[in-house]
């Protein structure tokens, strides 16, 4: 399964730059998660994806946390491309689901364990 996405580059589409525009046909994101995506979530300045390993990556805006590296906005203000969360972080490989406020900087992921557990950040 292909997935495609829209939006400004670098905040809700990854780019190899660091330069903001916008998109105007659909970018596919697939080829480079090998068609492993299981759900696609896009904040105000940020999106996420989560895989089928239960591994969430993100891109975009950090000005509040919202991208789950730790960073601070002075250090890391836009990510351009797709990383994933820390790999310390309690949440790391265990979501099974992803949601942001698509007018907002948070995101929370409810975890895939026997008891689940809700997470936020941002």
């Amino acid at each position: 399964m292909l997935t495609y996405i829209v939006g400004a580059l670098g905040y809700n589409v990854p780019v190899a730059g660091n330069a903001a525009s916008v998109v105007t046909a659909p970018y596919c994101l697939s080829p480079a998660f090998d068609g492993d995506i299981k759900e696609v979530r896009a904040g105000m300045y940020h999106s996420m994806i989560l895989l089928n390993n239960g591994k969430i990556w993100m891109w975009g805006e950090n000005q509040y946390g919202e991208l789950g590296t730790a960073k601070a906005f002075s250090t890391e203000p836009v990510r351009w491309t797709p990383a994933t969360i820390l790999s310390t972080n309690p949440l790391f490989g265990k979501a099974n689901h992803v949601y942001t406020a698509g007018n907002s900087y948070c995101n929370w992921a409810i975890t895939n364990d026997v008891s689940p557990l809700l997470y936020f950040w941002g």
